[in-house]
């Protein structure tokens, strides 16, 4: 599964042999648009494990789930998608958020960034990179993690 769709010539990253690719929650209102995504990505060799349909069901799952990545929606009833990632990157900072909005709104994007998503796409025109942003949040996560693991801090500052 690695040889085919975004993971085509692309390494995984260190410490994630035993995967096959990130583990991603789709968190949308809308389950149309849940299983439209889901269907694209999973053609894509991306790891499904779990869809939410608003961000309290989001924060849930993340603490049952620990998924890799989040893609998440920022309008959503009961919780948007901003408190929601404030919630996940407080208890899972490393959790990788990609937030996607219908709004091209710079105060959105904003915000978003500023509570630590990994990347902002607007629906429509970012939805074929959907694969590629996911593989590279999942990435970043890999590193932040290997400079977290127990015996790295000690190792790294012989170096200097």
């Amino acid at each position: 599964m690695r040889n085919h769709g975004v993971f085509q010539g692309r390494s995984q990253p260190p410490g994630e042999s035993e995967r096959e690719g990130p583990r991603v929650l789709l968190v949308d209102d809308l389950a149309e648009s849940r299983q439209m995504v889901r269907e694209f990505l999973e053609g894509e060799g991306i790891n499904v494990v779990a869809e939410a349909g608003n961000g309290r069901e989001a924060v849930s799952v993340v603490q049952e789930q620990h998924p890799d990545v989040v893609l998440m929606d920022i309008r959503m009833p009961d919780m948007d998608g901003l408190e929601a990632t404030r919630k996940i990157k407080g208890w899972s900072p490393d959790t990788q958020i990609v937030m996607l909005s219908f709004y091209d709104e710079p105060d959105l994007q904003k915000a978003a960034l500023r509570l630590g998503v990994f990347e902002f796409l607007v629906k429509g025109e970012a939805f074929l990179r959907l694969p590629e942003v996911i593989v590279d949040a999942w990435e970043h996560k890999a590193s932040l993690e290997r400079w977290e693991e127990p015996g790295q801090a000690e190792s790294g500052a012989s170096d200097f």
